[in-house]
């Protein structure tokens, strides 16, 4: 609560209108107002001192359960497309589903909207009514969250894209319409999710301006290449998972988007009565509040901003706005959820649903070359954030699909041209937006 407090008040300060003055971003902001950027990058480097080891501890850990008992295959994952349990629930689950590959999302919804919640109160119960001692408080944590996160972090990778692709579709994902927006709504509580921010900042906002200078989370305030500023783009992520941008930006801009606030509103304020009734049921338990509530989104916010400034970290230097250089896409990598590694298709054809994102990267294969596309091999979301963050730039260069790049490009011009869209951005020295082309 009080970051919540601090953060809306830096905005206040900075984000107002101005006689004769366009309102300023966040976006502008970060890029105009150094000190507001070392501040939020000081804030978010000192919470990652917290987050950071927790991170590792769950997500790090999971990762070994993954690789010697899944096999490290996606479809040993029980809630995957392909997963044998899937397979099996095909037949009787097929009539609920608006597409018959969508199968798999009701064993989710059993698994995190039934199951997962159980858990969560049971546990609530017992530290409730039992005194217990710190290493069954910390077991029981940690097999939630193991339960909850699933090994490579599988179950939290699902249940939010999930999130995501729910929050794009107008129609639902079930048939049965009181299941539609059951991720949302319900499971992503459990997740660190705020109901609106999907299905408002994320669709509305996020992809109205696809990371230009309008975007609340968009990452072409400063280079990319630096944990300094990915510190401070926590924070600014932070701003937006909170849905506090996205509803000071629907208000304080065109006056078509304020009927969407009312649903924000709602979402910001079902999700802190949750938080506020669980306080009570618990007996006032402040500590459980925190690892079982507070603690899953902060986890998600830091994932999330990761995985997003990986998924925009190049700028094309002659055009800001050239969505084959600024959105990337990702081939032979580790796991690909649903197709979210091709992501600038989404962003293309944010509507359409995921089976059919390999048809329509297809149906571009011309601008991916002519624009010398951001596409790489053998990578995932994470690891391109490391290296881009980490400004390993001839690493990322061995990634590269090079059969979107000239024949005749040595590896010297190809690291080039990685670092020059890493080190890109909207704005020049004086936090003053450039124009979007050379020409214009």
């Amino acid at each position: 609560f009080f970051l919540c407090f601090l953060y809306q008040e830096i905005l206040f300060i900075f984000i107002k209108y101005k006689k004769g003055k366009k309102m300023l971003t966040v976006t502008t902001i970060f890029a105009r107002y150094p000190l507001i950027r070392y501040v939020c990058a000081l804030l978010g480097f000192l919470q990652m001192l917290f987050i950071g080891p927790m991170m590792g501890l769950t997500k790090g850990l999971f990762v070994f359960w993954f690789i010697y008992v899944n096999g490290a295959q996606d479809s040993a994952i029980f809630c995957h497309p392909l997963s044998n349990f899937s397979k099996q629930c095909a037949r009787v689950y097929e009539q609920f589903v608006r597409y018959k590959e969508d199968v798999f999302c009701l064993n989710t919804v059993i698994a995190f909207g039934g199951v997962l919640p159980i858990f969560f109160f049971l546990i609530m119960y017992v530290t409730r009514v039992y005194e217990l001692p710190f290493y069954v408080h910390f077991a029981m944590w940690y097999a939630y969250s193991f339960y909850r996160i699933g090994p490579a972090s599988m179950h939290f990778a699902y249940v939010h894209t999930l999130c995501h692709k729910e929050g794009h579709t107008k129609l639902g994902i079930f048939k049965l319409k009181w299941l539609n927006n059951a991720f949302n709504w319900w499971i992503g509580l459990f997740y660190g999710l705020m109901p609106g921010t999907y299905s408002c900042g994320h669709s509305i906002n996020h992809h109205g301006f696809n990371n230009y200078e309008g975007d609340l989370v968009s990452t072409g305030w400063a280079n990319r290449d630096s944990l300094v500023n990915w510190f401070a783009y926590l924070v600014q992520w932070q701003l937006y998972h909170l849905n506090l941008t996205s509803i000071l930006s629907f208000y304080y801009g065109p006056k078509n988007l304020r009927r969407f606030i009312k649903n924000m509103v709602a979402g910001v304020t079902y999700y802190w009565a949750f938080v506020a009734l669980c306080y009570v049921l618990s007996g006032y338990n402040a500590k459980f509040v925190f690892w079982y509530l507070t603690y899953p989104m902060l986890e998600a916010m830091t994932f999330l901003s990761m995985v997003n400034w990986s998924w925009h970290l190049f700028l094309d230097p002659d055009d800001a706005n050239n969505e084959y250089v600024s959105s990337i896409t990702l081939f032979n990598g580790p796991s690909n959820v649903l197709n979210e590694d091709y992501h600038l298709v989404h962003h293309q054809y944010p509507a359409h649903h995921w089976t059919k994102h390999p048809q329509l990267f297809e149906k571009h294969q011309k601008e991916y070359v002519a624009n010398m596309a951001s596409v790489f091999q053998g990578t995932h979301a994470l690891e391109m954030f490391y290296l881009g963050a980490t400004g390993q730039f001839k690493k990322i260069a061995d990634k590269y699909d090079r059969a979107y790049l000239p024949k005749d490009m040595t590896d010297e011009q190809l690291i080039e041209l990685i670092k020059r869209r890493v080190q890109t951005t909207l704005f020049d020295q004086k936090g003053d937006l450039r124009p979007l082309t050379k020409e214009n």
